[in-house]
């Protein structure tokens, strides 16, 4: 069976010149796990309950797919893509905090000697969080939600350990490659596995739905063999 492990790579002003720390944090912004709510009387009911993720991020800028806490926040338009998978669940998000802050061009990196980065400690996170909300940007992230599968991997007996590359190439030094837990039974069933280390393992026929809404410049992908 083939499979594909999606993580979020920041390739860094020294591997590649095109996408830095400040690129990254533009394009996914900021997730808080915020309080966990009852799925009752909800398309999730079968869940019981879900943890509703509070997001703070740029609202000029939204791609369909960008990522939170080890999941995908999705657009409408990947929902429709994802339509008539099993098992997959599409879970309301809330944008408590948009900004106006436009995403900087491939190979920018002139934010690191801006006097923002400076004063910020160079985290673009916590300057999205100290900028104004623009509560004109609520309309751009109207339908987004978060991807979720509910089974945990750990309790498949044919459970294994597999490598891939790095969760991100860091503008200092490259990280090691790291390693997650798979299993082709729980593949099968449910076509996606939420793994350690914010990397997520999509069946091929999901993955093919998925793969034009991703932006390669800000993820990179494995290819397994279970």
């Amino acid at each position: 069976m083939k499979a594909y492990a999606i993580r979020s790579a920041i390739s860094g002003w020294n591997v590649g010149w095109r996408v830095g720390l400040f690129h990254g944090e533009v394009f996914h912004g900021h997730t808080d796990a915020g309080p966990v709510v009852s799925a009752a009387g909800t398309a999730h009911a079968e869940l019981g309950e879900y943890r509703l993720y509070h997001i703070s991020r740029s609202g000029r800028f939204v791609p369909d797919v960008f990522s939170g806490i080890g999941y995908f926040i999705v657009s409408p338009r990947v929902q429709q893509a994802l339509k008539g998978v099993p098992k997959l669940h599409f879970l309301p998000v809330v944008f408590e905090h948009l900004v106006d802050l436009p995403m900087p061009r491939l190979g920018d990196f002139s934010w690191r000697k801006s006097p923002a980065a400076d004063r910020y400690d160079y985290s673009g996170i916590d300057m999205i969080r100290d900028m104004p909300h623009q509560p004109q940007f609520e309309k751009a992230v109207q339908g987004y939600r978060r991807l979720y599968v509910r089974d945990i991997v750990e309790r498949y007996a044919d459970k294994r350990t597999v490598r891939v590359s790095p969760y991100k190439y860091d503008e200092y030094y490259p990280h090691p490659p790291r390693e997650i837990t798979v299993s082709r039974t729980m593949l099968s069933e449910f076509h996606a596995i939420p793994c350690e280390n914010a990397i997520s393992v999509y069946s091929e026929a999901v993955f093919k739905r998925i793969a034009p809404f991703l932006d390669l410049d800000y993820y990179a992908i494995d290819v397994l063999r279970l």
